[in-house]
């Protein structure tokens, strides 16, 4: 969506719509607020603020800047989401049993207002596997009963669910993947399968996706990566450039992962301006103690919302969606000004080696 936007200046007739002239009229008018069109945003100015507003169909005629503001804040698109992180313990290889304690957050999340319930990678099935043939005995299809359960609940309640589990193919193929899958009141929207790979658990014997889809519910587009995909800037910028809000990231971070929630995930949503919310569970499976500390990370990479290491819990967070659609950060209006999307110089990066690699 887009919106068009003629706003009048005392010291000029009209101000410019296009963007490659804004910088000059950021430098003029600094301190005094006004509106102008960059791109599809809007983008509001005062003396100590700068904001993205929302995007609509509409086309407004000349409006001062608070006019603008409280015409735009009215529109759905501007309305906050609240979304719940369900930080769990898994009983490795029992389906039943993890279905079972996710159905119950699920409820326990839809009654606190949460739209979008999230629960750790494996969160179905565990993680530390020993061996392809183990681990397949403990995969499921997207018809397994409990999948059909989940989905039963999600339309029950109408709230949206991703979750983590190991997934076996439904076409025979021998194939195994660390799966995250997206539910909605209407039935499975998607699923995302890992595509980096670590050398632990599970992840040593599954295929790797190949992939990296972005999902629009109703509230939000959201792209998923799964625990140690974060690792790997290029994918979580992928997801940004074709038009995430939000970062969902089921993980599985053990001891000696602590470098992801400390820094990683901030660094993800600041370098992208997109929300982050990554969903760790806790407890200890065959010897591996999980560090918890699932948390909710914003375009400025500040975190708003942290579990401990150590408790099953929910975490819940509102947020504004739209808000990781302005990704020009403005410090001080032609002084101090970042832009780390619209600033990047992709002719400079080599994608490709001559090597291959």
């Amino acid at each position: 969506m887009s919106i068009t936007v003629s706003v009048l200046s005392r010291e000029m007739e009209e101000l410019p719509r296009t963007f490659s002239e804004i910088g000059n009229i950021d430098r003029r008018l600094y301190g005094r607020r006004y509106a102008c069109v960059k791109s599809e945003e809007v983008i509001v100015h005062g003396r100590y603020c700068s904001m993205k507003l929302v995007y609509s169909n509409q086309v407004y005629p000349v409006l001062g800047a608070g006019e603008i503001k409280e015409k735009l804040m009215s529109l759905n698109q501007d309305e906050s989401v609240r979304i719940a992180i369900c930080q769990i313990d898994v009983k490795r290889g029992d389906v039943r049993h993890n279905a079972d304690k996710m159905l119950w957050w699920l409820e326990h999340a839809a009654k606190a207002g949460a739209r979008l319930v999230i629960f750790p990678e494996c969160a179905l099935n565990g993680y530390m596997f020993h061996s392809k043939e183990e681990a397949a005995q403990n995969a499921v299809s997207l018809s397994h009963p409990v999948i059909l359960d989940l989905a039963a609940a999600v339309r029950a309640l109408g709230v949206y669910l991703l979750f983590g589990l190991l997934e076996t193919a439904e076409s025979g193929e021998n194939s195994l993947y660390n799966s995250a899958l997206l539910m909605g009141p209407d039935g499975i929207i998607g699923r995302y399968r890992k595509t980096h790979l670590p050398i632990l658990g599970v992840d040593r014997y599954v295929t790797a996706g190949d992939s990296l889809p972005i999902f629009t519910l109703p509230f939000a587009r959201i792209g998923i990566l799964i625990c140690y995909d974060l690792r790997f800037p290029e994918a979580a910028r992928t997801l940004a450039l074709h038009g995430a809000d939000i970062l969902i990231v089921p993980t599985n971070w053990p001891e000696g992962a602590e470098s992801s929630p400390e820094f990683i995930t901030r660094a993800r949503a600041w370098e992208n301006r997109v929300f982050l919310a990554a969903c760790n569970r806790v407890g200890i499976e065959e010897g591996a103690k999980f560090i918890g500390n699932s948390q909710m990370v914003t375009p400025g990479g500040i975190i708003t919302a942290q579990a401990d290491g150590e408790s099953e819990t929910m975490l819940t967070a509102d947020i504004f969606p739209v808000q990781a659609r302005n990704k020009r950060v403005i410090i001080r209006p032609g002084e101090f000004e970042m832009d780390p999307i619209g600033g990047r110089r992709p002719e400079l990066y080599l994608t490709k080696l001559e090597d291959g690699n």
